[in-house]
């Protein structure tokens, strides 16, 4: 069953996002959040989709996911890390990075004064 333009909508703002909200995509849409959870529900048993709680994001699979689209899933929850790991390092600090939310933690790191 081909999806309607709206879920193709849904599927679009997800691969860009990571994640997005039922509230947000119902206000997007000017739908319900039952008719947004029902669209979900569709593209999550096609396996296009992937519901986590509160809303949908890109399904996973044991393939690891592209640099890229983990720098976006979950950004707001990985700045918070950042800025929380950043008031408890030392103002002079080295930090080796290669994971997007140890790279949210150099980013807040930044804003620390050298010491000197």
């Amino acid at each position: 069953m081909p999806q309607n333009a709206r879920q193709q909508q849904i599927i679009d703002l997800v691969r860009q996002r990571g994640f997005v909200s039922i509230e947000a995509l119902a206000e997007h849409f000017a739908v319900t959040p039952q008719t947004v959870r029902r669209d979900i529900n569709q593209l999550c048993g096609r396996e296009l989709l992937r519901r986590y709680h509160g809303g949908a994001g890109l399904p996973s699979s044991v393939e690891n996911v592209a640099y890229k689209t983990r720098q976006i899933l979950f950004h707001d929850e990985k700045r918070r890390i950042a800025q929380l790991a950043a008031r408890t390092f030392p103002t002079a600090l080295a930090v080796h990075q290669h994971r997007t939310t140890t790279e949210e933690v150099a980013v807040a790191l930044l804003g620390h004064a050298t010491s000197g």
